[in-house]
């Protein structure tokens, strides 16, 4: 594939797939605001609608109310249900037909009949004849009518044939005591007619009304003859019925995808619902698609053109960067790149100064050449001189140990012959000869323990022996066993925590422990019992343990000199030793790829730091 098919697809797809994504995104978006326009308008149709119905059923019913308080309907009514049989106050009732209820069905069109209903629950008053005479004493409107003014639930009246609606208010005398109720029989045909009227101009909704039984009380725009006499359901109905209001897309009680509103009115006891076809909305989603993709295929050919101008302009240099970098690459280094102007014209001055620096680079790649074997020659010396220093450091340690080791026999010789002088003629010999025969022996073996620290000295760098997992807890407390006697001696006490296993040399881990310890005793303060405590700490993949005492100190000058063999900072009389203990424990740790080190206080005592490898010495 060629650079300029390369340019042309990454400046078209640059183009393009922003394109697509941003029309994407722009049709979610209209479809969601679309739904939720719908929604919203679909919420102010329920409201209005169910305003509609309060108004028509509570002016009915504040009709009613006017009328049961008016001074004369009260006394005629006392008197009806004052007289025995219906016929005796014949004229009576056909005065209040004509003077109250008449004149009011006329001015109001929502009652159908007007009924009086005494407190035994028999109508003894109506405008409807078939109704004088029955009794009604078992129904809500009748028995919630006595105390209070009351709006009753939409149901199928099988004398109207039709689907209706009672209200009724209580009529009392002047002492407020009811007397009969007052009950109205409103025309629900007329509340469908004026509930219909919301969506006439909104032809893409379905408002209706269902009961708590899943009857339809309104007309549906697909059901003839739908109010009271078919059930519906669904699953916005259902919640509804269930949670009271809400939203939601679901299949109406048609079994299409609609989105719907829903709000339940307690006050009546209906469920009101308010539906849209999502077909229609699909209409409108589909004309914005077209327009969308007319706008799509527009701006994608403005892309197409625009990565074709890209791609011809920038792919022209670079074929003659290419072909120059070939030159290059067969050694050519006086070719010259043709410079233009503009960012790609600095790649040209570029290639044309990174050839005459190869140049110069080339002139000098045999001195660069020399130079290199000149170091390796220095680093092959470098590598003998340290081959020839490791034996020599061997020859010095053997040298060492078998010195040490030879000069035990004629010691001994000089110490035993001294001492069996001593004994044959201490008769004859006075006080002065005596003490220097003492001070022979005396020195004899001092210089016997110097050639012994001097030999362990020259065992610890040998590499004759493994190393294995040393439990140090085992060898400090057999270091503390073997020399309980020196330290009960000078009343110490040692405090060891719990110290790790470590891989190392038994013995040699015996003997650093057994120095520091006698150091802790030896050097402890007149007066003050040796205090001893041991612990260890694990520092990432070291451990780190501590000895630490309450003797006489280290002065700051002295932290580093103490590790030297021989080094001694006090006189023989107040501390006897070698001075090689402290420099035979240094090479027993860095033996063990650790180190040590000391941190003191004159006078207040001295911590030494032991640094082990934690997973393998």
């Amino acid at each position: 594939m060629s650079i300029r098919l390369k340019l042309f697809l990454f400046f078209a797809l640059t183009g393009i797939v922003p394109l697509l994504v941003l029309g994407f995104y722009s049709y979610i978006s209209t479809k969601k605001n679309i739904q939720i326009k719908t929604f919203d308008e679909m919420a102010s149709i329920n409201s209005l609608s169910n305003s509609i119905l309060d108004e028509w059923a509570t002016g009915s019913l504040n009709l009613l109310e006017s009328l049961a308080q008016r001074p004369l309907l009260r006394k005629v009514v006392a008197e009806l249900t004052e007289a025995d049989g219906i016929n005796s106050a014949a004229a009576r009732r056909q005065e209040l037909i004509n003077n109250h209820f008449s004149p009011t069905l006329a001015i109001q069109n929502n009652l159908d009949v007007l009924s009086i209903i005494d407190l035994s629950g028999k109508v003894v008053v109506s405008t409807d004849a078939l109704f004088v005479g029955q009794f009604h004493n078992r129904d809500l409107y009748f028995t919630e009518g006595q105390e209070h003014s009351f709006i009753g639930n939409v149901m199928y009246s099988v004398s109207q044939n039709e689907a209706v609606m009672h209200v009724s208010t209580p009529i009392r005398n002047s002492e407020g005591v009811t007397i009969a109720v007052l009950s109205g029989l409103l025309d629900w045909n007329r509340a469908s007619t004026l509930l219909s009227y919301v969506t006439l101009t909104r032809p893409r909704f379905e408002s209706y009304l269902v009961n708590r039984h899943h009857f339809m009380l309104t007309e549906s725009k697909f059901i003839e003859d739908a109010p009271l006499k078919v059930t519906v359901t669904s699953a916005g109905l259902q919640a509804c019925l269930e949670t009271g209001s809400g939203q939601s897309l679901y299949k109406n009680y048609l079994g299409n995808e609609v989105l719907g509103v829903y709000k339940w009115l307690p006050d009546h006891g209906l469920c009101l619902l308010t539906e849209s076809d999502l077909s229609e909305q699909d209409e409108a989603l589909d004309k914005l698609k077209a327009q969308l993709y007319c706008v799509f295929l527009l701006l994608a050919g403005l892309s197409i053109l625009f990565a074709l101008f890209i791609s011809s302009t920038i792919s022209r240099p670079i074929r003659a960067l290419v072909a120059g970098a070939a030159e290059l690459g067969r050694g050519n280094l006086r070719y010259q790149f043709t410079e233009t102007a503009g960012e790609l014209g600095t790649i040209p001055k570029a290639l044309n100064e990174m050839a005459a620096s190869l140049t110069i680079v080339l002139a000098s790649r045999d001195e660069l050449n020399n130079e290199v074997e000149q170091r390796k020659q220095v680093e092959l010396n470098l590598n003998r001189a340290m081959s020839d220093l490791k034996k020599s450091n061997q020859d010095l340690e053997q040298f060492a140990y078998v010195a040490s080791h030879d000069l035990q026999e004629p010691l001994r010789t000089i110490t035993s012959y001294l001492q069996l002088l001593e004994r044959r003629y201490r008769e004859h010999l006075d006080s002065d000869a005596l003490e220097f025969i003492d001070y022979i022996v005396e020195a004899a073996s001092r210089m016997k323990s110097q050639i012994n620290d001097l030999l362990d000295y020259s065992r610890v760098g040998r590499n004759d022996v493994s190393f294995v997992d040393v439990d140090l807890n085992q060898i400090v407390h057999k270091v503390i066993r073997q020399n309980h006697i020196y330290i009960q001696e000078n009343g110490a006490t040692l405090q060891v925590g719990t110290l790790p296993t470590v891989q190392g040399i038994p013995a040699q881990l015996t003997q650093l422990f057994q120095n520091l310890i006698n150091n802790a005793i030896k050097f402890h303060r007149k007066g003050t019992p040796p205090l001893i405590r041991i612990n260890a700490e694990r520092t990432e993949d070291h451990w780190n343990i501590t000895v630490a005492d309450n003797g006489i100190g280290i002065e700051p000058e002295y932290l580093e000199k103490i590790f030297i063999i021989f080094q001694r900072l006090h006189s023989m009389v107040d501390y006897p030793g070698t001075g090689i203990g402290l420099a035979l424990c240094k090479r027993i740790v860095e033996n063990h790829d650790g180190s040590i080190g000391v941190t003191s206080t004159p006078g207040a005592g001295s911590i030494f730091n032991i640094k082990l490898n934690a997973e393998k010495i």
